[in-house]
């Protein structure tokens, strides 16, 4: 008979488990700010860009959700690095760490590499699906220069998954303050004093990140950067971990590149609502990601540890701190859109095309946040493969045909894209914690935990 998550291996007690909440909150605040590398230097170049026109920031909005979705692989493989080192921690010898430390450095390295070459190639083709040659030049622009970062941003996020399966969020965190004021400076120079448009807001961006893996390579120190027979091997542990992640968060953007296009072609007015709504969702979107995210981390420690039962202690806390946080998001978008239109934008007519997509937005955000703490939960306990079926289900079942629906059959125009997305939200959600409540991922859990323990048992 196999051995059960309760018997293999040591079992230990777990520091948190009688406050799951606690722990919940002291791991998502450092990834919360953290995650403001990608949240602040997008809403940075929607801000300043959009002093340009709705035309160039309708560019740049297609350009960043395109690119985002050629790393989107990369983001969700090197996320299944975080589920492994959380859950052989305290198990694993410190030789299978750094094997799987220097594997998925080496692993975001190929896939930044590929994401470059992707990049490069769709900055042509993107044109001559825009409105207008002003937008279609300023996304190839964007497009083109934001691609050539790729390798640094992919491997960024390989180094920043280490440290959180370290249980380390706090470096990442300085990591992205400083970055973040620098890119402010960059963008100002390249957009306003050097002129360079689209071009220069994606240069300033791969600039930053440069600054970002920089600090994080200091942290990490020699260690993240062997590259032996144990690291080649690593790799494809790391890719096992992630594969269908990555699959989820590349056709998951995917479904939102399509979103983008349908909008693109209605005029730069709605695509550059869409853009404000995007920002304002990304930057409100954080800390429900971040709860996720930890929530990830303490149930894979729990599986590490034998004490599967105190995943559904994780679940819940997570799934009431993430519906608390989104409701009052939610009130935020729908009793104050028009001064956050006039924040973010001084055209008169795009205000008024933004405001009912902010309320749009706010119902999606609402959905997602709840079920993206279901997916972090099912990541942490090794189940990412109904995870990730799920999500890619709903996601193409439910978006594009949605999204055509609203957008130009019934005529709702900008709002059409989050309508769309809430739908596939309602439902992937209702799936994903029937799964979690009802115990259906405890035998890929046992698996999961045999696997770490025998990599630890071939490195050791």
């Amino acid at each position: 008979m196999e051995p059960s998550v309760a018997s293999t291996g040591p079992e230990r007690s777990l520091a948190w488990e009688s406050a799951p909440t606690h722990a919940l909150a002291r791991l998502a605040w450092p990834i919360t700010l953290s995650g403001l590398s990608f949240a602040v230097m997008s809403m940075v170049d929607t801000l300043f860009v959009a002093r340009f026109g709705a035309a160039v920031l309708a560019g740049v909005g297609l350009g960043a959700v395109i690119t985002n979705g050629l790393m989107g692989f990369g983001f969700g493989v090197l996320r299944g690095l975080k589920v492994l080192l959380a859950q052989s921690r305290g198990s694993s010898s410190a030789a299978a760490v750094r094997a799987y430390i220097g594997g998925g450095v080496l692993l975001g390295l190929w896939l930044g590499v590929a994401a470059l070459a992707l990049g490069e190639l769709t900055a042509w083709v993107v044109p001559h699906f825009t409105a207008s040659v002003e937008a279609g030049r300023a996304a190839r622009e964007y497009i083109a220069v934001r691609s050539l970062g790729a390798p640094i941003i992919v491997v960024y996020v390989a180094l920043r998954e280490a440290r959180y399966g370290l249980g380390d969020t706090r470096s990442a965190l300085v990591s992205s303050l400083v970055c973040n004021v620098a890119h402010a400076g960059l963008d100002y120079v390249a957009l306003f004093v050097l002129g360079w448009g689209a071009a220069g807001a994606a240069l300033a961006n791969v600039c930053a990140f440069s600054l970002q893996l920089s600090i994080l390579s200091f942290v990490q120190g020699k260690t993240a950067f062997r590259f032996g027979e144990a690291e080649l091997r690593a790799q494809l542990a790391v890719l096992r971990a992630g594969a269908f992640t990555g699959l989820q968060w590349a056709l998951e953007v995917g479904s939102l590149a399509f979103i983008a296009l349908l909008l693109s072609g209605l005029g730069d007015l709605p695509m550059a609502a869409h853009q404000l709504a995007v920002q304002l969702v990304i930057f409100s979107f954080l800390p429900a990601l971040a709860i996720a995210e930890a929530a990830s981390i303490l149930a894979a420690e729990a599986v590490g540890r034998g004490r599967a039962a105190a995943v559904h202690g994780v679940a819940r806390a997570a799934r009431r701190v993430a519906l608390g946080y989104a409701c009052l998001c939610a009130l935020v978008f729908v009793s104050a859109g028009k001064p956050i239109a006039a924040w973010m934008t001084e055209d008169e007519a795009l205000r008024e095309v933004a405001r009912p997509v902010f309320w749009a937005a706010a119902t999606y955000l609402l959905l997602e946040s709840v079920t993206v703490a279901g997916h972090g939960v099912l990541r942490g306990v090794g189940a990412q493969r109904f995870s990730a079926l799920c999500a890619l289900g709903c996601a193409w079942s439910c978006t594009p045909l949605l999204g055509y629906l609203f957008t130009r059959v019934l005529g709702v125009g900008a709002a059409g894209g989050f309508l769309a997305r809430a739908c596939e939200m309602a439902l992937a959600g209702t799936l994903v914690w029937r799964h979690v409540d009802h115990d259906g991922w405890r035998e890929v859990a046992e698996s999961s935990r045999r696997a770490v323990l025998r990599q630890a048992g071939a490195e050791a």
